[in-house]
């Protein structure tokens, strides 16, 4: 029987003695759970899975490891090679790369140049077949060196002449050009959420190229995922199941859909063209109007990177306790919306807001340190002397980076564009009747406010919010309630909103209470913070991070059929 051998790598963090004091947590924050989830993929096609994360992804160790497999594998046995973590670019050492420039996979302690893999894919035997999936920034061509590249697209197969000396055959999906990046966030990778997603639990039908052009489609950061050949690929290896799945699904029967699907892919249609005439003319276009009475809900995220489909996690916590939504297709009754792609506070700052960026940036910081203290002090450690090593403060504040957000905040240019985004997907919900709930996340629930807000001043508007849930609440802080539009510094209820929820658990220093200046008709506070522990040593304090994402875990039913359930059901 054919051997098949996986070997999946994620680092969230590298050694800053090996890259000149740089820790590369930022960005990198999910890839350990993108392994997990290529695990979950893999192990039920009878893969042998090795998982090497973070400290144990060492040159040395992933070069051996390849090494190893290289010398085990013969004819018509089958290497998964996957990599999530940073990808580089430094000087050509060996003048075979057209554009100049070695392409690399960030181990912990030092680059892997492409070339150095190369070495390695020419050790396996023939009839060897071999997958490499790379999350990672410059993951075009860094799979191996370049040298008989001749053109290559971002959504077509590089056009190469097949290097003699391969043996074995590989097929090379990238989540991104090379000199591009690929978005990670804390729950995975844009590329590897993608390929879950596409995936379906082994229901994706189609060859390595129709995966890559699904996952193309299914991205939304702005990156494009690239297909590579090297070696003698072969059309049986090419047009094949993925990861060579005997099993290749059938496409499903799909039944005749009710008056009342029809209904929510009517209106869906016509929220999409209204998305299409406001790209194209900047105006509101003429509003339909769907069923009156139906319920939506509508979703918006934090900041860091989100892609298409962020809210599914959201909605499996949720579904169990609630059947207002039906199925809660998202673009049926379910609604994202998506505004990390605007924000880039590196891109978007002007060197004249540096100084002001900064004073902001160390007023948030401060009320975020005073608020930790405060949930030391009560465990028996003075709240004068509780991060007496400044140094804690500071590894908390560089994991949870809020300066994207400050772009929203000093730019009223792009404050708008980011608000425009909300209302481009609830205006015309209200404008057809509908009834929703909005959940709104961290520094999301600042973009819900002042939208809703700006909405108050749109006529003919006869759908109304039940429930406005404000989750982990930016609001709180009052740095960012002083950043507020003048007219929304009065803390007023949104006109067509019944009901403002806000919640906050334990350890959730973004969020807190906003009954002292808000006209909020319900919190809960204090919450127990589900899936998290207290750390460093039993101080008293929850991890902030942990506590900040832990409302929407599909264990948390205190948040989710307790509060948010209870009050959309109410």
């Amino acid at each position: 029987m054919s051997k098949k051998m996986a070997i999946l790598v994620g680092l969230t963090q590298v050694d800053p003695a090996a890259y000149n004091n740089w820790d590369g947590k930022n960005g990198c924050e999910g890839c350990e759970l993108d392994v997990d989830n290529m695990t979950k993929i893999l192990t039920p096609l009878g893969y042998a899975v090795t998982q090497i994360k973070t400290a144990d992804a060492t040159k040395e160790n992933v070069l051996t490891q390849l090494d190893t497999v290289a010398e085990a594998l013969t004819a018509g046995d089958r290497l998964v090679f996957f990599y999530a973590g940073h990808g580089g670019q430094q000087p050509d050492q060996n003048g075979d790369e057209l554009d100049g420039r070695d392409e690399t996979l960030v181990a912990y302690d030092g680059e892997i140049i492409d070339d150095q893999l190369n070495d390695i894919w020419l050790k396996f035997a023939e009839g060897v077949k071999i997958v490499m999936l790379s999350d990672s920034c410059n993951s075009g061509t860094n799979y191996r060196d370049i040298r008989t590249v001749v053109t290559a697209t971002p959504l077509k197969p590089v056009d190469e002449q097949v290097n003699d000396a391969m043996l074995a055959e590989l097929i090379h999906i990238g989540g991104c050009r090379d000199g591009f990046t690929s978005a990670g966030l804390l729950t995975g990778g844009a590329f590897t959420t993608a390929l879950t997603q596409v995936w379906k639990g082994g229901k994706f039908v189609g060859n390595y190229k129709d995966l890559q052009e699904a996952l193309a489609k299914a991205i939304t950061s702005g990156q494009s995922p690239q297909y590579n050949e090297y070696g003698p690929v072969d059309d049986s290896f090419r047009n094949e199941h993925p990861f060579g799945d005997l099993q290749t699904p059938t496409p499903p029967v799909v039944p005749p859909r009710t008056d009342r699907e029809l209904s929510l892919e009517n209106q869906r249609m016509l929220i999409e063209a209204y998305h299409r005439l406001l790209d194209l003319f900047g105006a509101p276009a003429v509003e339909g109007r769907a069923i009156t009475g139906e319920h939506h809900l509508v979703c918006v995220h934090g900041i860091s990177t989100h892609v298409s489909g962020y809210s599914n996690a959201w909605w499996q916590a949720l579904k169990p306790y609630t059947t207002l939504f039906g199925a809660g297709l998202l673009d049926g009754t379910r609604h994202e919306v998506l505004w990390s792609n605007l924000v880039n506070s590196r891109a978007m700052l002007s060197p004249g807001d540096a100084q002001a960026a900064e004073a902001l940036r160390m007023r948030i910081q401060d009320v975020l340190e005073d608020r930790q203290r405060q949930q030391v002090a009560p465990v028996g450690r003075s709240a004068r002397n509780a991060p007496a090593e400044r140094g804690l403060w500071d590894d908390r504040a560089r994991d949870f980076s809020f300066d994207d957000f400050i772009v929203y905040m000093l730019d009223s240019t792009m404050r708008q564009r980011i608000i425009d985004r909300f209302t481009q997907v609830v205006r015309p919900l209200l404008a057809s009747g509908a009834i929703m709930d909005i959940i709104s996340h961290s520094w999301g629930t600042v973009v819900a406010y002042e939208g809703l807000r700006e909405l108050e001043g749109v006529g003919a508007l006869s759908g109304r919010v039940d429930n406005f849930f404000t989750v982990g609440s930016a609001l709180s802080l009052p740095p960012v309630r002083t950043s507020l539009r003048a007219a929304n510094r009065d803390g007023r209820r949104p006109a067509m909103v019944n009901r403002w929820i806000n919640v906050d658990a334990q350890g959730d220093l973004v969020g807190g209470t906003l009954a002292d200046r808000f006209e909020v008709d319900v919190e809960r506070l204090e919450l127990d913070p589900i899936g998290c522990q207290r750390n460093l040593g039993g101080l008293g304090w929850f991890n902030l991070q942990c506590a900040h994402a832990s409302y929407f875990r599909v264990e948390n039913q205190l948040v989710n059929q307790g509060i948010f359930a209870q009050f959309i059901n109410g």
